[in-house]
């Protein structure tokens, strides 16, 4: 149906005029996904692809850069490759090449031609010197020449009168022909040898010229059969120039000697007068001088002949040197053909003794071969296997030089073992003094400022070996290089070090176990077990040392180690003291300070007995520190005077008292015959006899684990004194007499103690009485009266003077006073009468 009809036409009017409320009366249409999580979800995949696309392009990024990463990889491996090989070819062997390969030519040709170069830079030096002198006395002999021909010239028309004649002119002098020939003779020289020098300088210039060639290997070739053809002449023609230059010089003095000679005689014509003194002494004093030049020729000459490394040895000389041992061989030969014949000759005659008739008649026959032997025999030829002589000039070599790179090439070889075995001599002091000056002055070069920290290791690392080398050897080395060794050592980190050099000394065996545990053990550990070691050694020493218990000279390990152990036990004091506030960092420092320096005496004195310490300060030749003593004794004074005693009395029962230095041993009584005051306050004894109060406090209440007390035995001692009144009567040390004696003697009544505020000595002034001591001198406590006798006469001689003027025995007053006292009581007054009378 078409929609122009009136029908349609009015359909469609209908259908617009129907009211709206009609059409919206049909269910609407809804989508059943759209839905909240639809919607998500959607959102989440657009996301989703968002990402994707990212990833895509990063992994796109990702596989460019793998790809790059791979070729950095493949390029390092064949870096790592190439270097691997680079390091480990000095290990690896060659690869097989041909003989003609191209580098193997190469080098040889390179090494021919600076063989060649050598010899040949060596021939035109001569040359040129040769050419630079024939120039100078080419013109000086011209101006000596001219004049004399003018001589064998006369003047023409002239007969020597004055008149023209045509007679024939007389005939120079024959004198005046013998110097113009000498002068012409040594002028020609001069000239074919400088007509040789040029030619030779030329001809070893081509020489020394690269030869034409395709390869090495040809080249090489050629170079060698040239060389072969002219090395020879060419070194014909050098000796040669050298001998005509010689001759020629030799030909002008002599003319020149000769003339002076004749116009000191006045026999030439012309001359009207006598001889002539002046121009005579004038020839003599040239024959002298040309005769001492001819004297020092001959002289290297000989030098030459005897010395087959001699720098003076020349063509004549080597030529001299072999008709020598041609003679010698011939007379040798002939000696063994006689001695043949005198055997033969003995068998079938036995009447004549011909084995000793005919060699000394064939000496005398062939007297000059027989003499040419002799002197074969007397030829000085250089040992190169003398290994002293090598030592001794690669030392002084390395204190010479000047270059660090030489150094460390030549450092490898540096061994101690090598110059006490060899520089040593017969053992003399000159000997060894030498030998430690060559050794300081290598030593102060290679620890010169300039060479690496490689060589100042190697240094360190060959005293190790020095010290395993001369045990494992049995080499001894003397006194005075162990000591330079051991100053050289720094401390305390070669504290071991120097340990291990002063156990290789006379009697100091027993420090071998001691320096190779600290060698060996580690770097703290290892140097406190030396230090707490060392300071024990002279007891240990006695226990089983090599020299009948007597120790070896250990002084400087000794004073290293005390003053060391002084330095902590300082610290340790100084912090203690401190009044600074708990909370300032100077505080903290201190407690820092403070804990170390106690730990570092833990571990010195943790495997060492107190006892031990006690017997190896009394054993010391040298005083230990009064600190050291007063740390090791604290809180157990009372228990080591009693060791100290015994071992006193120990040592006088086995022989040995004279070990126990009296000085030490007195120094060790009075510390431990001090008491301890509250604040752990020990007296320092000085070496001016006037002790001084120095506080040394550990205020807290652990204190030292090593200082634990155990002195609870009350005031009153119950001990023997009569082994240390013995020893110090057979022995005594003037010095520490009176401070010993003030213990010894103090009066039976102790008086208050002292306040701190004003401490009091028991030797504060000489004049002042001494305090009581539990170690005073009490009738009871000497077993032995004699002993006991022989101490208080020694105590009542108030003043002693020696022939030097020093004081050999000084008691107090007060302390005289109780000696005459005991002595009174113990002997009666009859006795000490008579001690007065006496003084």
């Amino acid at each position: 149906m078409s929609l122009d009809t009136p029908l349609a036409s009015s359909s469609i009017k209908e259908l617009a005029s129907f009211p709206e409320e009609q059409t919206s009366t049909l269910p609407p249409q809804t989508d059943p996904f759209d839905t909240p999580i639809f919607r998500e979800l959607v959102t989440l995949i657009r996301d989703q692809n968002v990402s994707s696309k990212e990833q895509a392009a990063t992994l796109k990024c990702q596989q460019t850069t793998m790809s790059l990463m791979q070729k950095t990889l493949e390029t390092h491996a064949e870096h790592l490759k190439t270097l691997t090989k680079d390091v480990l070819k000095d290990n690896q062997p060659y690869e097989q090449k041909d003989t003609d390969d191209e580098s193997t030519c190469t080098a040889l040709f390179e090494i021919a031609m600076s063989k060649t170069k050598e010899e040949v830079e060596e021939w035109i030096k001569r040359m040129d010197v040769s050419l630079v002198f024939i120039a100078l006395f080419s013109a000086v002999l011209t101006a000596f020449l001219v004049p004399a021909i003018q001589n064998l010239v006369p003047p023409s028309g002239s007969d020597g009168t004055g008149a023209n004649s045509s007679l024939p002119a007389p005939a120079p002098a024959v004198s005046d022909q013998n110097i113009c020939i000498l002068w012409y003779l040594a002028l020609i020289l001069a000239i074919s040898n400088a007509v040789l020098s040029v030619l030779g300088r030329q001809w070893m210039s081509k020489l020394t010229t690269r030869p034409q060639g395709p390869t090495y290997k040809e080249r090489l070739l050629l170079h060698l059969s040239r060389e072969k053809l002219a090395k020879k002449w060419l070194a014909y023609l050098v000796e040669t120039l050298h001998f005509l230059l010689l001759s020629s010089i030799s030909l002008f003095m002599f003319g020149l000697l000769y003339q002076l000679r004749i116009l000191g005689l006045g026999n030439g014509e012309g001359f009207g007068s006598g001889p002539m003194k002046r121009v005579t002494a004038t020839w003599g004093l040239g024959v002298v001088l040309e005769g001492g030049v001819a004297a020092v020729m001959v002289a290297a000459t000989v030098h030459g002949v005897i010395y087959d490394v001699s720098p003076f040895s020349g063509p004549f000389s080597r030529s001299i040197l072999s008709f020598i041992k041609f003679l010698s061989s011939t007379f040798q030969s002939s000696m063994e053909y006689v001695s043949e014949i005198a055997d033969w000759l003995d068998n079938r005659i036995d009447s004549i003794p011909f084995y000793r008739l005919l060699p000394p008649i064939t000496r005398c026959i062939l007297f000059i071969p027989y003499l040419a032997s002799l002197l074969q025999n007397s030829l000085v030829t250089l040992k190169t296997s003398n290994p002293k002589e090598f030592i001794e000039a690669y030392l002084s070599l390395l204190s010479q030089s000047n270059d660090p790179n030489l150094l460390e090439r030549a450092i490898g070889s540096f061994s101690l073992v090598g110059w006490v075995k060899y520089c040593s001599g017969n053992g003399k002091w000159d000997d060894i003094e030498l030998s430690v000056k060559m050794l300081k002055k290598a030593y102060t070069r290679l620890t010169a400022s300039d060479t690496s920290f490689r060589v100042h290791q190697t240094l360190k690392a060959r005293l190790r070996s020095f010290i395993r080398g001369c045990r494992e050897s049995g080499i001894r080395p003397h006194q005075l290089q162990l000591e330079y060794l051991t100053y050289r050592c720094s401390f305390p980190d070669e504290f071991a070090v120097q340990v291990g050099l002063c156990s290789l000394g006379e009697n100091n065996s027993d420090l071998a176990p001691l320096a190779e545990e600290g060698m060996n053990g580690g770097r703290e550990e290892g140097f406190e077990k030396c230090i707490g070691g060392v300071l024990g050694s002279y007891q240990s020493a006695g226990e089983g040392g090599e020299g009948g218990g007597k120790a070896g000279y250990r002084r400087h390990i000794y004073d290293l180690a005390q003053g060391y152990v002084e330095k902590l036990i300082t610290a340790l004091s100084s912090s203690s003291n401190s009044s600074t506030s708990p909370n300032s960092p100077s505080a903290s420092a201190t407690a820092v300070v403070k804990a170390d320096a106690k730990a570092k005496l833990h571990k010195i004195f943790a495997d060492v007995d107190p006892g031990d310490l006690i017997k190896s300060f009394v054993l010391s030749p040298f005083e230990t520190y009064p600190s050291l003593v007063e740390f090791v004794a604290k809180g157990k004074k009372k228990r080591l005077m009693r060791i100290l005693i015994e071992f006193v009395e120990d040592c006088e029962k086995r022989g040995e008292a004279g070990r126990v230095s009296t000085a030490c041993l007195c120094q060790v009584f009075i510390i431990l015959a001090s008491p301890d005051t509250d604040t752990d306050a020990h007296i320092n004894y000085n070496a001016d006899a006037s002790p001084n109060w120095i506080v040394n406090i550990d205020a807290d209440a652990d204190a030292d684990e090593h200082n634990h007390n155990d002195d609870d035995e009350g005031s009153e001692i119950d001990l023997d004194l009569t082994p240390f009144l013995n020893h110090i009567t057979k022995y005594p040390d003037y010095f520490r007499w009176s401070q010993t004696t003030d213990i010894l003697l103090s009066p039976p009544s102790p008086p208050s103690p002292p306040s701190p505020s004003s401490p009091s000595s028991p030797f504060s002034s000489p004049s002042s009485s001494p305090t009581s001591s539990p170690y005073a001198l009490r009738i009871n406590r000497v077993s032995e009266l004699g002993v006991l006798r022989r101490f208080l006469e020694l105590c009542t001689e108030m003043v002693g003077y020696n022939r030097w003027g020093g004081v050999e025995r000084y008691v107090r007053e007060g302390s005289c006073l109780r000696a005459r006292e005991l002595l009174e009581g113990a002997f009666g007054s009859f006795f000490v009468s008579f001690l007065f009378i006496v003084d």
